[in-house]
């Protein structure tokens, strides 16, 4: 017995599923048929058709929605207490009214019960266009600052709705609200994007709409600023700011698309920005005043010890700031260094410029203040140094010269940039040799016009007779046979050294005279 009533347990359990799975699955939608060229004034039929899992099941109700282009039906069917499970196909019609003329997409659910959650729908949506057969056509015309559907931000248009025959008009704005029932509909401000506007018109039966989108352009502005006065050396730079990426720029008198026009020259200028059909203009009148002109001229090379004079003195009320901080119209400079000047005119209009002053080295020559000569009769070489040229005060033009005498030696040289330099140097022959004189007697000594020699044994051998002052500068001289006289009366009166030579140029005697 226990036995049996399990069996009887595992019975009712298989059977009860199963009328759980009929339950959930009562219908099943293959097709969906729709009425040939569906209107807008006449019902649609829909034909549904697929398989019945339950012939306990039975259509109670059916309704419809549409959103956003989408139709839906619901088909509501009983729920039955007792289900009878029974395999078969279906096929019902459903006729809808009122759908608008449109297109769209169908979709089908069916429903267990009057309020309860779609069990099975369609397995896709099936498209249908629904058109109109109102005989009224309504018709949008713009007038006013318009073109091809474009407005720019706070113009004023005018829509001019026409249907003929119809009673009623009603103007829908973008935001689905009712804005006007006349047939002519004045708008002012436009904000941004795109402004949609429908005109719906009726007359009793039917209704019809129309709609026209506007395209918004947003104005471009710009300032240029106050007419204004510039230097004629100093560009002014006119920016039309920033713009939407569509604008176009048209300068009046050049050809430049730019938003930015560098000018330099008195004028009027004037900009038209164009963005769309929205075009705005704006102008500047420049003028202009010279400008001080500043050269200071190439770079330049000086000697040393040379000076060289910049002078930018520009006429009227000017200031001058020198890159040595000087403040003077012109400077002197003397050494080597790069020199920049600005100068300010009253106008506040500048100009500047610089230049690069090399001075080169000191020429050094290197000859002594001094030198000794120690035996009159003696020579000494004097060197200036390697240069390009020189002139020394005997007349001679190289580099060395060979001097006997005393005296001052002057030497001025030149170097490979032309700058040339000078320097001296004093010689002074000196009698320190030991030398005999005693073999040489002169007489009177201090003498005023004549003096006679003693030394009779060798004057015979005298070629030349030299007389040098203090300073060792031969100041006579007297060649050949001399005899035994010499007359000194043109001599300055002072203290002489006279030197007796041999045709070979040997010294003989030497002997001291004081001329008075």
């Amino acid at each position: 017995m226990q036995m049996k009533f399990l069996q009887v347990k595992k019975y009712l359990f298989i059977l009860c599923f199963s009328l759980f799975s009929v339950i959930s699955y009562s219908q099943t939608i293959s097709n969906v048929i729709i009425s040939a060229n569906p209107t807008d004034c006449a019902n649609v039929t829909f034909n549904v058709s697929g398989t019945l899992n339950s012939l306990s099941y039975s259509v109670v109700s059916y309704n419809h929605t549409i959103t956003n282009g989408l139709l839906t039906i619901n088909i509501h069917y009983n729920n039955p207490f007792i289900i009878v499970p029974a395999l078969g196909s279906f096929s019902d019609n459903y006729s809808i009214g009122n759908i608008p003329a449109g297109n769209y997409n169908v979709i089908v659910n069916t429903i267990l019960g009057p309020t309860g959650n779609p069990i099975f729908s369609s397995s896709s949506l099936v498209p249908m266009t629904v058109t109109s057969c109102c005989p009224l056509s309504p018709t949008i015309t713009p007038s006013g600052n318009i073109s091809n559907l474009s407005v720019c931000v706070g113009d004023t248009i005018q829509l001019n709705g026409n249907a003929p025959g119809a009673t009623s008009f009603s103007w829908i704005n973008s935001n689905g609200a009712t804005v006007s029932t006349d047939s002519v509909l004045n708008t002012a401000f436009y904000v941004h994007g795109i402004n949609t506007f429908t005109l719906e018109v009726g007359d009793g039966s039917c209704t019809q709409q129309t709609t026209i989108n506007l395209n918004v352009d947003t104005i471009p502005t710009t300032d240029l600023g106050l007419d204004t006065t510039i230097c004629d050396n100093a560009p002014l730079v006119l920016d039309a700011g920033a713009q939407s990426i569509n604008t176009i720029f048209n300068w009046f008198n050049s050809n430049s698309s730019s938003s930015v026009l560098q000018v330099d020259t008195a004028g009027l200028y004037k900009i038209t920005l164009t963005s769309g059909t929205c075009v705005f203009t704006d102008s500047i009148n420049i003028s202009t005043v010279p400008s001080p002109i500043v050269i200071l001229g190439n770079d330049t090379t000086i000697c040393f010890g040379e000076n060289i004079i910049l002078d930018v003195t520009a006429a009227g009320n000017a200031t001058y700031q020198w890159s040595n901080i000087k403040t003077t119209s012109s400077i002197t400079v003397d050494s080597t260094g790069f020199y920049a000047v600005t100068v300010t005119d009253g106008n506040g209009c500048f100009d500047s410029d610089a230049i690069n002053i090399v001075s080169n080295p000191q020429i050094v020559i290197g000859l002594s203040d001094t030198a000794t000569i120690n035996v009159a009769g003696d020579s000494m070489t004097l060197d200036a140094g390697s240069w390009s040229s020189y002139l020394w005060s005997t007349g001679e033009t190289t580099q060395q010269i060979t001097v006997s005498t005393s005296g001052i030696y002057s030497v001025t040289v030149t170097d490979a940039n032309n700058c040339s330099n000078s320097d001296e140097i004093n010689i002074t022959v000196t009698n320190t040799q030991s030398v005999t004189i005693e073999n040489v007697r002169i007489y009177p000594n201090p003498a005023s016009d004549v003096v006679t020699i003693d030394a009779t044994e060798w004057l015979h051998q005298v070629n030349s007779i030299e007389i040098y002052n203090q300073l060792g500068q031969l100041v006579q001289i007297k060649h050949g046979q001399a005899g035994n006289q010499i007359n000194v009366q043109d001599l300055a009166n002072g203290l002489y050294i006279i030197r007796w030579k041999t045709e070979s140029n040997e010294t003989l005697g030497i002997a001291k005279l004081i001329k008075q």
